[in-house]
């Protein structure tokens, strides 16, 4: 056997134990730091064990206390913060039920540029203005067709929504 001297209170212990006499502090035979609670051991001059936040400097109880056991304080543990994950949808939106294109825009494009087709690429019909640009306005008949139509109220955008009112 041989002198351990107790890390914490530096009572020299000749019993050899893994744990001081004086002050109940837990530690190896070669004077490392031991945890009490989850025997990890404490590395370099840490107070408070790493795996389970037990302070590893022991207290002692009050003059009361019929037993003079050692109190181990613990640190408190710090609580991960909660995250709520609230789902909130947008209130449902209204279709619109007419277009923002204006009737009267689309008839004077129709009048001037029916041939090219800009009644067509301005209420979004790309692809048939197109067609216009290489027929002629489908040879004068779907200029003819799409004016009327457009007088009339029954020419649609793109959407297929109705042109609102001049």
């Amino acid at each position: 056997m041989f002198n351990i001297e107790c890390p914490y209170c530096h009572n020299i212990d000749p019993s050899g134990t893994a744990s001081c006499t004086k002050c109940g502090a837990q530690y190896t035979v070669d004077a490392q730091k031991i945890c009490i609670t989850c025997r990890n051991k404490i590395v370099g001059s840490n107070m408070f064990c790493g795996v389970c936040g037990t302070s590893i400097v022991p207290q002692q109880a009050p003059q009361q206390a019929i037993l003079a056991q050692p109190v181990y304080v613990q640190q408190p543990q710090m609580q991960q913060p909660q995250t709520i994950n609230v789902h909130v949808t947008a209130p449902p939106q209204e279709t619109p039920s007419i277009s923002g294109k204006s009737r009267g825009v689309a008839l004077a494009l129709c009048i001037f540029l029916g041939f090219f087709g800009g009644h067509l690429f301005y209420v979004g019909k790309a692809g048939r203005g197109i067609l216009y640009i290489f027929t002629a306005g489908l040879f004068f008949i779907g200029v003819i067709v799409d004016f009327f139509s457009i007088l009339g109220g029954s020419f649609k955008e793109s959407n297929g929504l109705p042109l609102k009112n001049w």
